[in-house]
């Protein structure tokens, strides 16, 4: 009689609930964060990052938005890093979202950060009342909703890069200057929205300007139409982690857009101004 009782109780236990299964394009992103860290801070570059995925949503054109969190593996008290990573259908990567890092809860480091910010205000505090050189990074500056932060131009021949198919076959592309005497100038782009719960921006051939120095306006290159498939790599042409800023975006409060714009200019071409004019006007001078 015990012998069945107990086997009964045993039948009747709920069994654990199975670990979630992700997606491909689940795996993907999270594939694609721990082999790209150069977007984190430098002291999470280097550490053993343990990842989550929190939320995945499908899009009706078959890309899959997956946010996704990021924490140093092992005893960790504080807030984990946050990112979302848009993927396609055979999940290469369509644009990545840094949203924030991770913050520890030691009050050693809350105290260390409090003595940097007072003496970094009257650092700064002084530099401005002495009117002396700014340590102000010119090349990021606020505009009515966005904050822009560039880098420096610089030209190449062509662009080339790696990019999954829609099929998930790794191929080689190229983007070339449709003028064989012209290069490509490259800009790295970050859009920032530190003012408004949403800033919706078209990222297209009005979006941004770039002046030369002689006072000739360049208009972006459309990089998916300039995107040509080729049969290898040129390692001296080569662009790692290239992701092309080209596509309606929205984003969120608290939330940044990295990526590159080109535009095709004569060789040689220097430049005195960038320009954004999507959703906002905000000028950048060199």
């Amino acid at each position: 009689m015990t012998q069945e009782t107990t086997v009964q109780r045993n039948r009747g236990e709920a069994k654990p609930p199975a670990p979630p299964t992700l997606s491909p394009q689940e795996q993907a992103a999270i594939a694609y964060a721990r082999d790209n860290r150069e977007a984190y801070p430098k002291r999470w570059r280097e550490k053993d990052i343990q990842y989550t995925v929190v939320n995945a949503e499908r899009r009706a054109d078959g890309n899959m938005l997956v946010k996704i969190t990021y924490r140093p593996s092992g005893t960790f008290k504080g807030r984990p890093g946050e990112e979302s990573l848009l993927m396609n259908a055979s999940g290469g990567l369509v644009e990545r979202t840094q949203i924030g890092a991770p913050q520890e809860a030691y009050p050693w480091i809350l105290t260390g950060m409090t003595v940097v910010s007072v003496i970094s205000a009257l650092v700064l505090g002084y530099l401005i009342w002495t009117d002396e050189e700014r340590s102000v990074n010119p090349l990021y500056v606020s505009g009515r909703i966005l904050w822009v932060q560039i880098e420096e131009p610089f030209l190449v021949p062509s662009i080339h890069y790696q990019n999954p198919s829609t099929d998930g076959e790794l191929l080689n592309w190229e983007i070339a200057p449709k003028n064989p005497a012209n290069v490509m100038a490259m800009v790295k782009v970050t859009l920032i929205n530190q003012k408004t719960a949403q800033a919706r921006v078209i990222i297209d051939e009005k979006a941004a300007r770039l002046i030369s120095t002689d006072g000739f306006n360049y208009s972006p290159t459309n990089i998916v139409t300039a995107s040509k498939t080729i049969e290898s790599i040129d390692g001296g042409l080569k662009q790692d982690n290239f992701v092309g800023l080209w596509r309606p975006a929205t984003i969120n409060s608290g939330e940044n857009l990295i990526g590159w714009m080109v535009f095709e200019v004569p060789p040689g071409t220097e430049f005195t101004e960038f320009r954004w004019e999507a959703s906002d006007n905000i000028t950048i001078r060199f």
